[in-house]
């Protein structure tokens, strides 16, 4: 069978009698109409005199003189065209290489005489502080401002995330928190109330940067722990430490190991999973215990299959009854982690913030009282492994 004959390999050319006869030139390896500007995709004669009849039929009227007159000022027009062109790309070039300083510059000076006006106008504003550990092992504290002008409009903004690169006492969180208020021209005298992450360094009563930020201040002021901070922590007296560590284990097993965790990558494309990875666990991270068990549930099918051919893993993936409790486990952490997200956000206030919490307080009683009856409607995951036990019966024979 003869192969399909493509344009590329019929090699054609612009013929120059075409721009007197269909008033078309080649740009770009194309040929373009000099009325319209229009490009076409082939240097094909019959395109370009189709073109012209059908949208410039008046110019197959004119005589070969006025042709020649009608091309020679196309041709002028299009010289134009071009040289302006040319002459704005080389303008955008050069302004782009020279404006992101001016810009940045402009952008800071704006956004600082908009901050200075917005201080004149501030009645109150309180701070919130944080400071974490990123994955390069520096201390990153972040400082958020939330104020209340005269008009009662609420405003939030980050103000700082500066590095720690030392120590981070009490006194050297102090010590940065001032430097921002100064560099911001902040009233010390309008802070009702600060927020912390609950750490030692932050609230303890000697030295904690709270109360060294008092004394500086030569004032007394409300002081909050973070109510997402607190959920965090109600979290972890859910005593799934047993599960937890054979789940961990598994998935350190696989991701530990780069000759098996890249077998494990191939066997999930393999079986087209919903997921192409299981998730490290990162107990700094608050979503990450219920991501991680979800993705491990969701994959638990793959998980058997590859041990029972790696047979490296433990033992205890084998019981159906273990895979109950990662199931239960795995639901009451998605609605732990849908509390955490309720309570984050902008202009989230502190009767917003009890309101989710009475909710869920009341969202636990139907957790404990519905099973009692059988009913396992705010367990989807459990419901599914307690009325279809085969799955995991069928891959027990783990080597």
């Amino acid at each position: 069978m003869a192969s399909r004959r493509t344009i590329a390999d019929e090699n054609r050319k612009f013929n120059k009698e075409w721009t007197v006869k269909y008033f078309f030139v080649e740009i770009d390896g194309r040929p373009c109409c000099l009325v319209c500007r229009k490009s076409l995709s082939v240097f094909k004669e019959y395109n370009l005199r189709r073109h012209q009849e059908s949208m410039h039929p008046d110019e197959e009227l004119l005589s070969a003189t006025e042709r020649l007159l009608r091309v020679q000022e196309l041709m002028a027009s299009l010289s134009v065209e071009q040289r302006v062109s040319s002459e704005i790309d080389r303008a955008d070039a050069a302004l782009k290489e020279d404006n992101y300083e001016t810009n940045r510059r402009h952008h800071s000076e704006c956004r600082r005489a908009a901050c200075k006006k917005s201080k004149i106008l501030l009645e109150w504003w309180s701070i919130a502080m944080d400071e974490s550990t990123d994955a390069v092992d520096t201390a990153q504290l972040l400082i958020f401002i939330r104020a209340v002008d005269s008009q009662m409009e609420i405003h939030e903004e980050l103000a700082a995330l500066c590095p720690m690169m030392g120590t981070t006492t009490g006194r050297d969180i102090c010590e940065e928190v001032f430097k921002v208020l100064a560099k911001h021209e902040l009233p010390l005298n309008k802070i009702p109330g600060c927020c912390t992450d609950g750490a030692p360094a932050m609230i303890g009563r000697r030295n904690g940067a709270v109360v060294l930020l008092e004394k500086k201040m030569n004032a007394t002021f409300l002081k909050y722990h973070c109510i997402v901070h607190q959920e965090a922590l109600c979290a972890r007296v859910f005593k799934c430490k047993p599960v937890l560590s054979v789940v961990t284990g598994t998935v350190n097993s696989i991701r530990s190991r780069a000759l098996t965790h890249r077998a494990f990558r191939a066997f999930l494309q393999d079986v087209e999973a919903e997921f192409g990875d299981v998730l490290y666990h990162a107990e700094v991270r608050w979503l990450s215990r219920g991501r991680m068990l979800d993705r491990f549930f969701t994959l638990r099918s793959e998980i058997l299959s590859f041990a029972r051919e790696n047979g490296s893993f433990a033992n205890e993936i084998a019981n159906p009854e273990f895979w109950q409790d990662i199931a239960f486990l795995t639901d009451i952490m998605s609605h732990m982690n849908e509390l955490n997200l309720n309570l984050q956000g902008k202009n989230k206030f502190a009767p917003d913030l009890y309101f989710e919490v009475k909710c869920f307080v009341g969202k636990l009683k139907l957790f404990m009282f519905h099973p009692t009856t059988g009913n396992l409607v705010h367990f989807p995951r459990t419901s599914m492994v307690l009325t279809d036990p085969t799955e995991i019966e069928n891959k027990r024979s783990v080597s």
